[in-house]
């Protein structure tokens, strides 16, 4: 678990460090906007799940589409989901008036950017291990 968050802390560091590449991610809770070309309100959340899918088929030598990397990432985000639940205070104070009770909401969330995404996963890599 500690390999997959740190790799997803560079991997959100380094698109949120692209500003082109950011605003593939940008999304907003308006249902009407002037955004052309607006990401999928869930795009946060998939970039994560397809990150871990391609590290942990790299990690395992496997091909992206073998069955048990579905298990094995389903495994992961259900760990980091309940350590989400156990460290929601890492997250920034813009989400103290309203309640995510899951880590794909928090990331879902239109408030939630990925520069607050990848400190809250490197606050949690260095709380939980202590590095």
């Amino acid at each position: 678990m500690h390999q997959h968050l740190k790799f997803l802390v560079s991997v959100v560091n380094s698109i949120d460090n692209d500003p082109q590449k950011s605003m593939l991610f940008y999304t907003t809770a308006l249902t009407t906007t002037t955004v052309e070309n607006k990401p999928p309100k869930d795009i946060r959340w998939r970039l994560l799940v397809d990150s871990l899918y391609n590290f942990e088929a790299h990690l395992e030598n496997k091909d992206i589409y073998d069955r048990s990397l579905e298990r094995s990432v389903d495994d992961i985000l259900d760990k980091l989901n309940t350590r989400y639940q156990n460290h929601q205070h890492l997250c920034w104070k813009s989400h103290e008036h309203h309640f995510h009770t899951t880590v794909q909401d928090y990331v879902n969330c239109p408030i939630t950017c990925l520069c607050e995404i990848g400190e809250f996963l490197d606050k949690l890599v260095k709380e939980i291990y202590h590095q």
